[in-house]
């Protein structure tokens, strides 16, 4: 796929840069990007501060641009689903975008024997793992496939096999969804002079990769090529021969820029595959392109999220590149890309009615997902899951990915603060805002957990737990009582600056100390204690005193705000059952997979032994809990039910009837 103009790649190879005056090769450290990054910031008449973590912000007046070593903090979620292998190859397939016919698998003889029918060479690599570790290519032997899986699996329980694909590995630089410049990756190699052996020639080319900012931390130290020619390192290549080291060129390779060599239409690919992900503002889009005019299209490897940023603008080869210039001026223009201090406003999220007699079966309907699917089925919006962890949210105009309960809009930089503690600390202080986690608790001090939504407070609990202290986790069963409309907006406030503070995660929770959060603030003491990003919805929608918010719904309705409300259609369901088919507890749990699907109504038995329901949901609600219900009952709907329409009757949870 390169263009008319062929070259001679060698000839390209013959001519290396030059950077041993830089000042960037007395940088301690492999990362490069903060200085590369904040020197062109600086340029461009921004500044800059330093935090943990390779984190760092560049602001430009009221712009707070929040960054993770090589990049723009990126989505949490397009992030994970780019790094999980099979994950990203499922979302790329699906937006047209060719990639390796391959699997995932977890088991040796599973993928030997998918090995043996897809016949030809296969590469295999870590399902969950990055910069080539624990990658091999061109496998065609059983034992090669052997010592190669068990190299995979040593960085990942689940392990892709893949065909492998002839051609050039190209990475192409995509910021803002256009593609600004490719760089071809050559394995490992040396060139010999007749004279020095294969190690020999290693260090001296060491020696110069030492001059290199972009390579004096990046040894030539793989040789898995080696191996299998028969050869070892001491051998002595002829002069002018070339012998290749290694199957990856991510690791002791060369980078060698030629955009202007790479034909249009795989860059147009590197676009579309960057993409299938686009809360990933700067994409590193690896792909092999066939050197020959007559050969095979692009073909997508992985989509990187934090692609190393020095590679482009120290080649070892080719034209430099000003990839952070290109980068900071798409991010200074586009408001999407930057963090600005959102104003906190109090909009609590409705009440949450639906009961089970058990509480703590309450708790048993499971995790944070379960409640946005069940918010979704009220509301009519579509669910699609990509994995167990992974789903899009659908409505006719708007599609939205969520990873657990974090919508795609939470960031990596928000995900790593709230995770370390002591960094979340650090950083609150460093913002003037006071936080602790060694404050007793006493009779005049409680705990206060508030939700919020896009900066709004949705919910706000207050800990009943008896001698709960701050230096432990919350568990799944902690007491809370409902004190939402007890909280004083200036709390509110404190929460959303907090929030601001953490580049807005859309989706959060702040725990905070304090005598009262009825009083203002300013009448008392208090300070911040945690905060999260994925908060349990549990809490908030079963306190164990007071009604619970649907903080779920309200995330949904704020996410989705053009959405079309489907009108819902009510249907009244009669079920007759002989007396030795109805069970004891069959009513607890018809209730329960209708606190599932979002169903409102009631559940009676009737004098004669048959079981009544009254069913309010949408279509697509009302048809999972019917089928739930079939399961549950061992019947068919023809044998035993009879359903019959109804109008609304608006029954704000389901009851079961004594």
């Amino acid at each position: 796929m390169l263009n008319e103009h062929q070259f001679d790649l060698s000839g390209i190879l013959n001519k290396e840069n030059d950077y041993s005056n830089s000042p960037l090769l007395d940088i301690k450290g492999r990362d490069l990007s903060l200085p590369i990054i904040t020197k062109e910031a600086e340029r461009l008449g921004c500044t800059f501060k330093s935090h943990k973590k390779s984190i760092y912000e560049i602001i430009s007046g009221d712009k707070r641009i929040p960054f993770l070593s090589n990049s723009p903090s990126s989505s949490c979620v397009h992030s994970y689903c780019a790094r999980i292998k099979n994950i990203a190859k499922k979302m790329l397939i699906e937006n047209d975008v060719p990639v390796p016919e391959g699997e995932a698998f977890k088991d040796l003889k599973k993928a030997l024997a998918y090995f043996k029918n897809l016949g030809g060479k296969v590469a295999i690599k870590p399902n969950n793992a990055s910069m080539a570790r624990g990658v091999t290519t061109g496998i065609s032997t059983k034992e090669e496939f052997i010592k190669g899986w068990e190299f995979a699996a040593s960085y990942s329980k689940e392990v892709i096999v893949e065909r492998s694909i002839d051609g050039y590995d190209l990475r192409v630089w995509v910021i803002g969804g256009k593609a600004v410049t490719a760089f071809v990756r050559i394995p490992a190699n040396v060139v010999g002079d007749g004279v020095d052996n294969i190690r020999q020639l290693i260090e001296k080319k060491n020696a110069r990769r030492k001059l290199n900012p972009n390579l004096v931390h990046d040894p030539i130290n793989r040789y898995d090529l080696i191996e299998r020619q028969g050869i070892t390192l001491d051998y002595v290549p002829d002069s002018n021969e070339r012998v290749w080291l290694a199957s990856v060129a991510t690791v002791g390779g060369e980078i060698v820029n030629f955009i202007e060599h790479v034909d249009n239409a795989a860059l147009q690919v590197a676009e579309r595959a960057a993409a299938t992900f686009p809360g990933i503002v700067q994409a590193g889009v690896d792909l092999i392109v066939s050197g020959e005019k007559d050969g095979g299209g692009p073909v997508v490897l992985e989509v990187n999220s934090n692609p190393d940023i020095s590679s482009p603008t120290f080649p070892g080869y080719g034209a430099q590149i000003n990839t952070p210039k290109a980068l900071l001026e798409y991010v200074l223009k586009h408001p999407s890309a930057t963090s600005k201090t959102k104003k906190s406003s109090y909009n609590p999220a409705p009440s949450y009615s639906y009961t089970i007699n058990d509480h703590k079966s309450l708790r048993g309907l499971g995790n944070s997902i379960k409640f946005i699917k069940q918010a979704a089925l009220r509301k009519g919006i579509e669910i699609e899951d990509v994995d167990e962890n992974v789903f899009v949210a659908k409505s006719n105009q708007q599609s939205h990915l969520f990873l657990g309960c974090m919508p795609e809009s939470t960031s990596l930089v928000s995900r790593i603060i709230c995770n370390d503690k002591s960094f979340l600390s650090s950083f609150l202080k460093y913002k003037n805002i006071p936080y602790s986690k060694n404050t007793e608790i006493d009779e005049n001090t409680k705990i206060y957990r508030l939700a919020l939504i896009d900066n709004e407070v949705v919910s706000v609990l207050q800990s009943i737990h008896e001698d709960y202290k701050l230096s432990t986790e919350f568990g799944v069963n902690h007491k809370w009582r409902e004190s939402t409309k007890d909280t004083h907006h200036k709390f509110c406030e404190i929460a959303g600056k907090v929030i601001s503070e953490l580049f807005n995660p859309y989706l959060a929770g702040v725990t905070l100390i304090a005598e009262d959060i009825s009083i203002s603030p300013d009448e008392q003491k208090w300070a911040i204690s945690d905060v999260t990003y994925k908060p349990f919805l549990a809490w908030h929608h079963y306190p164990n005193i007071g009604i619970g918010r649907d903080v779920a719904g309200a995330l949904l309705d704020s996410i989705f705000k053009d959405l079309d409300k489907p009108n819902t259609i009510q249907k009244s369901i009669q079920v007759k059952l002989d007396d030795d088919t109805i069970s004891s507890d069959i009513t607890d749990r018809v209730q329960k997979s209708a606190a599932k699907f979002g169903i409102s109504g009631w559940a009676r038995h009737t004098n004669n032994d048959h079981l009544e329901m009254f069913l309010e949901g949408t279509p697509s609600a009302l048809n999972e809990f019917l089928i739930t219900c079939q399961e549950l009952i061992g019947a068919d709907f023809g044998d035993i039910i009879r359903i019959v329409e109804h109008n609304k009757m608006a029954h704000a949870s389901f009851l079961v009837i004594t």
